[in-house]
């Protein structure tokens, strides 16, 4: 997202790094491809648009939208959730300690639950630790973390 629609009340670390630091988490696994859609569009980024700029950039493709259980409970305030759900497969993934909220919840029978292992890794505690000078090695790919030390990310 380039800029996140329901982050607009705060600073958020900008979308071309944020962008960057997927590339780099992802480089050499050919199973991820990253899309700078939203980073090109400018402005509030939201999915419903993203969707509809990918279906068209690839006709014939199925999407799977993925989110977090935590995401799941501010689903019914995203811009069109039903178009969502209507061009793209919604994945939840769980995260402990979250459970739907009601407008979530209402959702969670037209998508696809899915457990996941919990790796304990949050990025709130990443740029907490950041912020705090910890070290935040092993807990994102050596690449991100060059990144984060070289832009001053998080300080």
């Amino acid at each position: 997202a380039m800029t996140p629609p329901h982050k607009q009340d705060r600073v958020v670390t900008a979308g071309p790094d944020r962008l960057e630091m997927v590339q780099l988490a992802i480089a050499g696994d050919p199973h991820f491809d990253v899309s700078d859609v939203e980073v090109q569009r400018g402005g509030v980024s939201y999915t419903i648009e993203t969707v509809r700029h990918l279906l068209r950039e690839r006709p014939g493709t199925h999407l799977t939208v993925l989110i977090g259980m935590d995401n799941l409970a501010d689903f019914g305030t995203w811009r069109d959730p039903a178009g969502i759900l209507e061009l793209a497969t919604v994945a939840v993934m769980t995260r402990p300690g979250y459970v739907p909220g009601a407008t979530g919840a209402a959702f969670l029978p037209q998508m696809n639950l899915c457990e996941v292992p919990h790796i304990g890794i949050a990025a709130r505690d990443i740029r907490q630790r950041v912020a705090a000078g910890k070290s935040i090695r092993y807990l994102v790919p050596d690449g991100v973390e060059a990144f984060i030390h070289e832009r001053g990310l998080y300080r």
